[in-house]
């Protein structure tokens, strides 16, 4: 569904036992396989945008998924943790 590189990540983080929690689009429900250590929730597909963000430890990582694809890593303590609750406001309403 999403091509090579999002399987290769879940076989990884799954052999690594590293819990992931995803928003999708909801036009992505129904379509996502279950696999261990993934949570994922819905929201309507007018608020999704081409850019993933990935939260980890005090880094977000940026990816724009466009023709030619571009990631930012930030390592701050804040914005991380900013990012971290505008996500977890998405995950909790």
């Amino acid at each position: 569904l999403f091509g090579p590189y999002f399987e290769l990540w879940h076989k990884e983080r799954i052999e690594r036992k590293i819990q992931q929690k995803s928003i999708f689009a909801k036009k992505f429900k129904g379509k996502l396989e279950k696999r261990e250590f993934l949570e994922y929730k819905f929201v309507d597909n007018k608020y999704t945008n081409p850019t993933t963000t990935i939260i980890y430890g005090n880094n977000c990582l940026l990816i724009n998924w466009s023709e030619d694809p571009i990631a930012v890593k930030i390592n701050n303590k804040e914005i991380a943790k900013s990012h971290l609750n505008y996500f977890n406001i998405l995950w909790n309403s």
